[in-house]
Formats: structure tokens, sequence, C-alpha cells
């Protein structure tokens, strides 16, 4: 993919937040965003970089497959596992909402 502005702000489409994601990343500087579909490691890296102003260790990348449901199946998605320093704390509070579509 292309690294404007504009395709990097459209590659992180929400932070996904469960209660497996809160338990894991309490204390260890790991975020678990839903990204689209086409984006590779680097996409999102870079994406989150510019996003945060953070330096990204690593990144993990998921498919989640589809699955049923009563009125035909769930779409498969893609979510990214995120890995900062420690000590990296980010407020998705302060962020505003349009960044992520």
């Amino acid at each position: 993919m292309r690294h404007d502005v504009e395709n990097l702000l459209t590659i992180l489409q929400r932070p996904h937040i469960s209660e497996k994601t809160v338990s894991s990343a309490s204390g260890k500087g790991l975020y678990v965003f839903k990204v689209l579909v086409k984006a590779n490691k680097l996409d999102v890296k870079t994406a989150v970089e510019k996003m945060f102003g953070k330096p990204v260790l690593k990144v993990n990348i998921v498919n989640v497959k589809r699955k049923p449901s009563k009125k035909g199946y769930h779409r498969s998605w893609k979510k990214a596992y995120v890995t900062f320093s420690e000590d990296t704390q980010i407020d998705f509070d302060t962020l505003k909402l349009q960044s992520f579509s």
C-alpha cells in the first residue's frame, strides 16, 4: 500500500478493546487494533507511529475468520497486536474520533 498520510489514517479502523486484550495488555505496552484486511505489518507500524508519535517495537497480525450467525455470516477481519515499550501509555480519549473511521 502507499504510505501517504491519508492512506495511513484509514489503515487503523478502531482499537479492539475486550476483556482479553485489556488483561493481556496491562503494563506490557500491548495494544490491539482492528485494521484493514489488505494491511501488512509495515503499514500498521508506520500508521501507528504517525498517529501516536511513539516508536513501535513489534507488530503481530491475526486474521479473524468469518463466523456463522443467525442471518448468515459475520465478515472476516484482521487485527494487529502492536507492542510499544513497557512504560508507554496511549490515551484513546484524547484522540479525535474521526481518525478512527
